[in-house]
């Protein structure tokens, strides 16, 4: 098992991946050729969970959290930006994730947030930003 951080990862954008609804999926909100309507997925925050830990024989098992931001690029900058395109469409992930909480090999999904009405400066374009909390964990082996 890799990193909190790359299971999460993997598996969020191998969910989204599977929803043609949601357009090309990209794992980094930084896309020089990205291509509307379009998700991109990439971490902000990991927080262990102190003193949850499991110990297990030798095995100590701790838990993270991880926080992604999942953006819904539905046009670019100065183009007719169509409002309610951008809320359908943030809906409709909202609903996927709601809807597989536990599709994530090894992670739960907590908690998920929308913000509207967002621009994205790195991509030149503008959509709706969601903010997804998973519950992970990784094992350590005492030798």
């Amino acid at each position: 098992m890799g990193s909190p951080v790359t299971v999460v990862m993997t598996g969020m954008v191998a969910l989204l991946q599977a929803d043609p609804t949601l357009g090309t999926v990209y794992s980094r909100h930084n896309v020089a050729d990205l291509e509307v309507p379009a998700t991109t997925v990439a971490p902000t925050a990991i927080r262990p969970r102190s003193g949850s830990e499991m110990v297990c024989g030798s095995e100590t098992i701790m838990p993270w959290d991880v926080t992604l931001v999942v953006r819904v690029h539905t046009s670019y900058a100065g183009a007719i930006a169509d409002q309610n395109t951008a809320v359908v469409f943030a809906d409709a992930l909202i609903d996927k994730l709601r809807a597989n909480l536990d599709a994530i090999d090894g992670a739960h999904i907590l908690d998920v947030s929308a913000e509207y009405r967002q621009s994205f400066e790195e991509s030149d374009t503008v959509g709706a930003q969601v903010t997804v909390t998973v519950l992970t964990h990784s094992h350590y082996t005492q030798e």
